[in-house]
């Protein structure tokens, strides 16, 4: 694992960079969750040892600082990554967000479109006002989610964790995660993009992938993310969760989107 000193904001992001010398693939997570937890176990299948792989814990979440006066919106996470790409000296990579790292990743190829060659979203927020996690946390005010709505979260989690492995593993990371991140992050997904998500992804004039598991198959028609310029790929037998109900399924999605 390394880590960035972020100097504006006084805290460190942290990730794993496999340092090769290669077209670089980032890896972006979803509310709750880490990045490093996410998609350690995409990276070992031999197929990405033709990329360098970053997978990268959003500030507030996994292995990264949780600084309290940080906003954590859609665009102050995308500054994050923009800062540590730059730190590296990276342009032109192939960004993958799951869920809200998704929508943080359109958001970044807006702000900074020479970092992002190809965008690759597995279900992300694509429009304002939806979230079914987000909504339930921001209905509350960021002091009773912080001092009571957190545990009771956790203590839900903890309740179904034993029927569903994907739970088990949202509740290890989401338990890890900070309250007021959780909170933050949670209102800047229902406040959404500008332009919203949707025209944003239409918008962008890059490659575009699409990943959504067969369970949610019928949420969003296939014809409107073609309507977005994006190729569409399915993970069988998986949910959103997909990378850990189906990890195989997963890879396999994923290549095909990187490579469509």
């Amino acid at each position: 694992m390394k880590s960035l000193w972020l100097t504006n904001i006084k805290a460190f992001i942290r990730y794993i960079d496999t340092e090769l010398d290669a077209r670089p693939i980032v890896f972006l997570h979803g509310l709750g969750t880490s990045a490093i937890a996410d998609f350690s176990e995409t990276i070992v299948d031999s197929r990405f040892t033709a990329y360098r792989c970053l997978l990268i814990d959003f500030l507030g979440f996994g292995f990264s600082d949780r600084p309290k006066v940080f906003g954590y919106s859609l665009c102050e996470h995308a500054e994050t990554i923009a800062n540590l790409l730059g730190h590296l000296r990276l342009k032109s990579a192939v960004v993958i967000g799951h869920s809200m790292g998704g929508t943080v990743a359109m958001a970044l190829a807006q702000q900074r479109p020479d970092l992002v060659s190809k965008l690759v979203v597995a279900e992300p927020n694509l429009d304002p006002g939806v979230g079914s996690i987000s909504k339930v946390i921001a209905s509350q005010s960021e002091t009773d989610f912080v001092e009571t709505g957190f545990e009771k979260f956790v203590m839900a989690l903890r309740l179904s964790a034993h029927q569903n492995l994907a739970d088990s593993i949202y509740l290890a990371t989401f338990s890890q995660s900070d309250p007021t991140a959780l909170y933050r992050s949670s209102v800047g997904l229902l406040e959404g993009t500008k332009p919203p998500q949707r025209d944003l992804l239409a918008k962008l004039n890059i490659p575009k992938a699409y990943i959504t598991g067969e369970q949610n198959i019928n949420e969003i028609p296939f014809g409107q993310l073609h309507q977005l310029g994006c190729t569409t790929h399915v993970v069988p037998k998986a949910g959103h969760a997909m990378m850990h109900e189906n990890p195989e399924g997963f890879r396999q999605a994923l290549i095909e989107a990187i490579i469509a």
